[in-house]
């Protein structure tokens, strides 16, 4: 999809150069492996619509802790990282993203706003995805991989465990040690029992314990 916007944009003739800057202003492409899921995202035609006139919007946003606020923005741009959907725009306390499923309810006001003229898009977003990622709660882990695991481990914990795999070398049994961080202890349990015995934990004990608790129960469920 993203290939296909950049070969629209760029076939067009040198009197549309401003039409394809309107559209890069207004709907970003990231590609890149992300959070995979399938959202209901009721409110996107709508949301569309006012990015395309640079009409204001008041929204009911629910938080990541439950809590729904009502606000009024001036919706600057779509993203779709993956097939997650974000809204950019603007605030009075500033630029802001919002995850698009996470709208509750939505009105397409007359308002008219101008957006700044240095306002780039893609370069916002790239900059956000960087402070986002630096905020994230981290969770180091030290695991042991099997010579079968090794191969397909980027497609389950992302590429950038590609090159740790790479550097690493094996043992005399074909078993690599190397570091990786997961966002909390919970997510670590669910990649690393997904893993099977292809995976030890090193480090840390509390979260070998936990792997063994869970399995444990799951071999005592499964034997009733």
């Amino acid at each position: 999809l993203k290939t296909a916007i950049l070969k629209l944009t760029s076939s067009f003739a040198d009197d549309h150069n401003e039409h394809a800057n309107y559209l890069r202003q207004r709907l970003h492409l990231d590609a890149t492996k992300w959070f995979q899921t399938n959202e209901p995202v009721p409110h996107l035609k709508t949301l569309q619509e006012a990015v395309w006139q640079d009409h204001q919007l008041i929204l009911s946003y629910r938080r990541s802790n439950g809590s729904v606020s009502e606000r009024t923005i001036s919706p600057y741009g779509l993203v779709a990282k993956a097939s997650v959907w974000y809204l950019v725009a603007a605030t009075e306390q500033g630029t802001r993203v919002y995850r698009v499923s996470r709208i509750e309810a939505l009105q397409l006001t007359q308002t008219h706003f101008t957006r700044p003229q240095n306002f780039d898009l893609a370069e916002f977003w790239v900059g956000w995805m960087t402070n986002y990622k630096a905020g994230l709660p981290k969770y180091p882990v030290t695991l042991r991989i099997s010579s079968d695991l090794a191969p397909i481990l980027p497609s389950i914990l992302g590429n950038n465990v590609r090159t740790l795999v790479e550097q690493a070398q094996p043992d005399s049994e074909g078993w690599r040690v190397i570091n990786h961080s997961f966002e909390k202890m919970e997510e670590a349990q669910a990649y690393i029992l997904g893993m099977g015995a292809s995976v030890d934990v090193i480090a840390p004990e509390e979260l070998r314990d936990n792997v063994l608790k869970i399995a444990t129960e799951v071999v005592a469920h499964y034997s009733r």
